[in-house]
Parts: C-alpha cells; sequence; structure tokens
C-alpha cells in the first residue's frame, strides 16, 4: 500500500492552520498571564485596604487614649462630661473599622455592629452594682460599608441614653433591640425599660446626642428617627433603606 502524498497546497494550510494555533494559543497564555496581575493587585488592594483600616482604628484608639488623659487633667465638670461623650463616639467608629480591618467586603452584617457597640456602652456606663439584660434579635441583615459608621453612632448615642437618663442608677434594667427588614428597607427599634424622660424635642440643645441620632439618620442614612414610650418602655425606631 502506496503512502499518501500530500500535496504542496495542503502543507501550506496545514501550517497555516498551525500558525493559527499557536497565536491563539500565546493570546490565551497573555490572557491567563493578565488576569493572574489583575488577581495580584486585587489581592495587594484588598492588603492595602485592610491594613489602612486596621491603622485607622488604631489611630482612633490613640486619639481616645488622649482624651482620657485630658479628661482626667481637667477640673472642668463640663469638659469632663465633653470628654466623657465624645470617648465612646470614637470608640464606636474605631470597631467598625476593626471589623474591616479583619475582612474586606462591600457589606458588613448588621448584628455584628450593634453587637460591638452595645457590649462597648456597657463596659462605659453599666454601674458595678447594676444588673442590666440585654439582647439582640430579628433579621439577619446586611449593610454596605459606607452605613456602618452612622449606624454605629446612632447606636452608641441610644444605648448611652439609655444607660445614663433612661436606666440610670436603677438595680436593673433591659436594653433590646430588633431588627427588622421588608423589600429593601431596614427598620432597627431600641427599647429600655428606663423611666427617664427620652422624648425628643428638636429645640432642646442639652440633648446633643439625640440630635446626633436625628441629623445621622436624615443626613446619613436617608432614614427617619422617631422615638416615644410604648408600654412603660422608651422605644426609638430608626428606618432607612439598605
Amino acid at each position: 500500500m502506496k503512502n499518501k502524498t500530500i500535496k504542496p497546497s495542503e502543507n501550506k494550510l496545514l501550517q497555516e492552520k498551525d500558525r493559527q494555533l499557536q497565536e491563539k494559543d500565546l493570546r490565551l497564555q497573555e490572557k491567563d498571564l493578565q488576569l493572574q496581575e489583575k488577581d495580584r493587585q486585587l489581592q495587594e488592594k484588598d492588603l492595602l485596604t485592610i491594613e489602612m483600616n486596621h491603622r485607622i482604628k488604631n489611630n482612633l484608639g490613640s486619639i481616645a487614649a488622649i482624651l482620657q488623659l485630658q479628661m482626667r487633667r481637667t477640673n472642668s465638670q463640663e469638659a469632663k462630661d465633653a470628654f466623657q461623650a465624645s470617648i465612646p463616639r470614637i470608640l464606636a467608629i474605631a470597631a467598625v473599622q476593626d471589623m474591616f480591618s479583619r475582612k474586606n467586603s462591600e457589606t458588613i452584617a448588621l448584628k455584628e455592629i450593634l453587637g460591638n457597640v452595645l457590649h462597648s456602652a456597657l463596659d462605659n456606663y453599666q454601674q458595678a452594682d447594676q444588673n442590666i439584660f440585654s439582647e439582640i434579635s430579628g433579621y439577619e441583615s446586611k449593610i454596605a460599608c459606607s452605613q456602618a459608621a452612622p449606624v454605629a453612632l446612632i447606636a452608641n448615642e441610644l444605648i448611652g441614653n439609655a444607660l445614663k437618663h433612661g436606666i440610670g442608677s436603677e438595680a436593673t434594667g433591659t436594653i433590646r433591640i430588633n431588627i427588622s427588614e421588608r423589600d429593601n428597607s431596614i427598620t432597627m427599634t431600641f427599647f429600655d425599660s428606663g423611666r427617664g424622660d427620652l422624648i425628643y424635642d428638636p429645640g432642646d440643645e442639652s440633648r446633643l446626642g439625640l440630635q446626633i441620632v436625628k441629623a445621622l439618620s436624615q443626613e446619613q442614612l436617608g432614614g427617619t428617627f422617631t422615638i416615644s414610650k410604648e408600654n412603660s418602655e422608651t422605644k426609638a425606631e430608626i428606618v432607612f433603606t439598605k
């Protein structure tokens, strides 16, 4: 049986196909290298973002520590009260930055934010002989990272107000936070058992904390803030869009 002779034209065609396959393979290799480079750049960016958030958290912690030193040095009660109110606000933002430094994500768990702020507020304001029951319940909502700091500050003000002015020096007290979600709207409801009157009066300059809550709710979250009495409890409600 004779071997089939390949014509010059057929040989050229095979060579051309082989050349095209080699070029295609080179293009695929180049794309693969480009994807690897993009992946490396993204990983580097993530690490830089995490490191930046970690440094911001440390810097905020340092600022809080400096304010604590200044608070101890001053003899003015008004200045001490101002420092005492400012330090938890700084630490609330630092707690958010700490969460960012541990995981780089576009969203963050709302319960985790509220839990961190609640524990910090109890450490700051709960008296040694007090028995405060606290809980966070409801929907497992996630919010955008851009909403995390306003939410943390709002929670800090409401929980701090509940402990300082609502429950105050009472032997026992309750703080409950409920999260609900419907369509694209999130509702955070804060309840406390304190007897203190926390009804918001926009003309009362002494209620800076509640003014901060209102401003953050409306201007940063684009939502609403209401506060009222319900079944002998103080109820503060913030509604905003995810």
